[in-house]
């Protein structure tokens, strides 16, 4: 309690406030975006933005409950994810969905990310290695787009094939 207060004197005293766990980019946007700066300006006025900062901008965002804040950059990293579905950019996307699932479980970002995967989980789940490294690196989400795929909500397996895998001969003996 003493050496909160002493904080808290000592930031008065300077008038600088030390936020060591955020990553340093992401509070500049967030400071920006605080002073009424649009999105885009934020963004060009940084150096080093990119899709790891803007993760990181979406967990400030959230921690410090700025709501306008979290729908402007949690749209734009799920614009990243069709781009990091190229096989030389898988690797760091499934670090930044690891990420995401490390920090608090009710994140806008969250719920976008996973509609973007759900859109391309044919990509993901349809290609071996890439769920492979996607079970590794983030058991989570490779979960959550198997429950999308219909695979683990109590359907049979054979139920969650598309038509196009039944033979035709059978689907036309059930109709």
């Amino acid at each position: 309690m003493v050496q909160t207060l002493a904080n808290l004197s000592q930031e008065a005293e300077t008038r600088k406030i030390s936020l060591p766990e955020d990553d340093p980019i992401a509070v500049e946007i967030m400071l920006l975006h605080l002073y009424g700066f649009g999105w885009q300006t934020c963004i060009k006025t940084v150096t080093g933005f990119d899709q790891a900062v803007c993760l990181e901008v979406c967990l400030v965002a959230d921690k410090y409950d700025l709501e306008s804040l979290q729908k402007v950059a949690s749209k734009e990293f799920s614009w990243y994810i069709p781009k990091l579905l190229r096989a030389d950019k898988k690797p760091l996307l499934w670090s930044l969905l690891a990420r995401l699932y490390s920090g608090p479980e009710k994140l806008m970002v969250r719920s976008r990310a996973l509609t973007m995967l759900h859109e391309h989980s044919d990509k993901i789940l349809g290609d071996p290695s890439s769920a492979r490294e996607l079970f590794t690196s983030c058991p989570e989400v490779a979960a959550e787009l198997i429950m999308h795929a219909g695979l683990g909500k109590g359907k049979k397996k054979a139920d969650a094939k598309p038509k196009s895998v039944v033979p035709q001969k059978r689907v036309a003996e059930e109709q």
